[in-house]
């Protein structure tokens, strides 16, 4: 089978900022004084941009083209879509090499050119799908195309059949056989939205993914029958960081609406109508998709909150019921210091000048009647402190938990 182009991308929402930003990297070099010069002289000495030029696509959207020492086109648009093209003559061996181009040249500096700012999500790591690789052949037989995914050994998940061209889909492949002539402009921007549904499903895959750990990893701490007191700070300190987590998913969930927006409102432009209707009938189901996820993060954070409240409230009973035993441990030792003046010994004393007796006098030690009087009252004082400070305890902590 004959293949005309062979394609690979990703998209993470951004604005026509980082496009700059991107532009003036690969033109002159130009970094974020807060990063490495150095570093960044190295990453684009290995990438050798060559023939880079901005333009306006026909759905209003601005990109940065430049070439690779390999041959290879990428794009990069202001929606954060990135877009690697090339030909392709043995499709496993040019597949592979395009994989390494993308993964150990070109993305290195999109990560560090934009590695300040919000970062990723703590602590979860998740398998991610595979990257799928788009394939464009021209007026290819059904049978040849089937031959091509079985040699790939890729099981055919869908088949769209349009006036002008058919799109067939599997777990890793997604060919475009073209049944007419199609400038390379209109075919890449039928491939490039091709790729930003992949890849938009691709993060919602990886957001659901992401609920489901956060939530079973909240539920494991509530079934633990019993916690012991010094693990409830590490708990909290664990469901606040994925309730900060969610926090930043729901910002990226809303990101992520206003780019499938955006890239709708575009679809006027496609040429063929069949082809539009399935695209805009795709962003509305995504659409929905995404609403869907808005509402489970924000049912997410909500668990979250309430169970750092929950195991704060424990923590807070058990330092107090800790505190409050401090307090009757101290005045027990108050008044046995009290009780142990009763218990003096008496002692007799005399007073001498130049050998001779001159006075002598006796210290009586409490008798029992004394002692036992003075040990009542000091217990019931004792009792009547700690039961107004008790009180007074209880009503400082109500008040500061309100």
């Amino acid at each position: 089978m004959k293949i005309r182009n062979i394609y690979i991308g990703s998209w993470f929402p951004k604005i026509k900022l980082h496009l700059d930003e991107f532009r003036e990297f690969i033109k002159e070099g130009n970094i974020s004084p807060e990063l490495d010069a150095k570093k960044a002289k190295e990453l684009l000495k290995k990438l050798k941009p060559k023939d880079i030029k901005t333009e306006t696509t026909a759905k209003n959207l601005s990109e940065v083209i430049a070439q690779s020492e390999k041959g290879y086109e990428y794009s990069y648009y202001e929606d954060g879509l990135l877009l690697v093209k090339g030909a392709a003559k043995n499709f496993r061996v040019d597949r592979g090499k395009m994989l390494d181009f993308y993964q150990n040249t070109l993305t290195p500096c999109f990560a560090y050119i934009f590695s300040r700012g919000a970062k990723g999500l703590e602590v979860i790591r998740l398998p991610k799908l595979p990257k799928r690789f788009f394939v464009t052949v021209e007026n290819e037989s059904k049978k040849t195309i089937e031959q091509f995914f079985g040699n790939e050994k890729e099981v055919i998940d869908q088949w769209q059949d349009f006036k002008s061209f058919d799109v067939i889909f599997s777990e890793n492949l997604i060919v475009v056989n073209l049944k007419s002539e199609f400038p390379d402009n209109q075919v890449d921007d039928l491939v490039q939205e091709l790729v930003f549904l992949n890849e938009i499903n691709r993060h919602l895959y990886w957001l659901l993914q992401s609920h489901r750990f956060i939530w079973e990893e909240a539920q494991n701490i509530l079934d633990i029958p019993y916690i012991q007191t010094k693990q409830i700070p590490k708990h909290i300190d664990k469901l606040t960081i994925d309730y900060r987590n969610s926090a930043n998913i729901n910002s990226r969930i809303d990101q992520m609406g206003v780019v499938l927006t955006t890239r709708k409102s575009s679809l006027k432009n496609i040429v063929d109508a069949k082809w539009h209707d399935y695209f805009e009938n795709r962003f509305n189901k995504t659409a929905l998709e995404i609403q869907y996820m808005k509402k489970l993060f924000v049912m997410t954070s909500k668990f979250l909150q309430n169970n750092i409240k929950y195991l704060t409230s424990m923590y807070q009973e058990i330092s107090e019921d800790a505190i409050r035993k401090l307090q009757f441990l101290f005045l027990i030792n108050v008044v046995s210091s009290f009780l142990v003046l009763g218990t003096i010994f008496g002692a007799n004393i005399y007073w001498y000048s130049q050998g001779e007796l001159i006075a002598q006098g006796k210290v009586d030690s409490f008798n029992f009647s004394v002692l036992i009087t003075f040990g009542f009252l000091t217990l019931l004082l004792s009792s009547i402190i700690y039961y107004f400070w008790n009180n007074i305890f209880k009503n400082l902590t109500r008040s500061f938990r309100k």
